[in-house]
């Protein structure tokens, strides 16, 4: 079970979690995607599903959590969208109700992809850290300042979050002085 976030909204997150969740599928791997971001949810837009119900509607019917997801475009993938937004956000990824989902989603799917909110911006996704077996952090060039990436990175540090690696989006092949400016990114203490 993993989970994307990224230091400030549009980097690229979400789209960075339905790639690789397309990508898992079509190798034949039971894909669950699901989007967590209760503040700015796009998984449903890029799929063009609905809201109507989803994660928040999972966490408050439990027994019934199943019935919240939806078919994806490829074999193998299914998708939970972040249902209607809910007034406490925060609270609702904290619960225990989050945590007894994760765990049943990860007995039924070999992979579970979870879009978490940016870090920077809200500790909705922080929280969610301990609760996954790591997190990718989605970073996009000369789109936010590195202090703020960094920040990010530290952020997920204190919570003892196990970060899985950075995908780097925007990022020219043939761009040597911005390869460099990232280069050790992740070694930074």
């Amino acid at each position: 079970m993993g989970r994307f976030s990224s230091s400030i909204p549009e980097a690229g997150k979400s789209l960075t979690a339905a790639n690789l969740a397309i990508a898992m599928a079509q190798s034949g791997t039971s894909t669950l995607l699901v989007d967590a971001d209760l503040r700015r949810p796009t998984i449903h837009q890029l799929f063009g599903l609905t809201t109507r119900v989803g994660l928040t509607s999972a966490l408050t019917r439990m027994d019934d959590w199943s019935s919240m997801l939806s078919a994806g475009p490829v074999e193998n993938l299914t998708i939970m969208p972040s249902g209607p937004l809910p007034p406490n956000p925060s609270e609702l990824l904290s619960s225990a109700a989050m945590r007894r989902l994760i765990a049943l989603t990860a007995d039924r799917y070999d992979m579970v992809i979870l879009d978490t909110p940016p870090v920077v911006a809200f500790t909705d996704g922080v929280a969610l850290s301990q609760a996954v077996d790591g997190t990718l952090l989605v970073v996009r060039a000369n789109f936010a300042s590195r202090k703020v990436d960094i920040k990010a990175k530290e952020l997920l540090v204190q919570v003892h979050a196990r970060i899985l690696g950075i995908v780097f989006n925007g990022l020219p092949a043939d761009d040597a002085a911005m390869a460099s400016y990232y280069y050790g990114y992740g070694e930074h203490p």
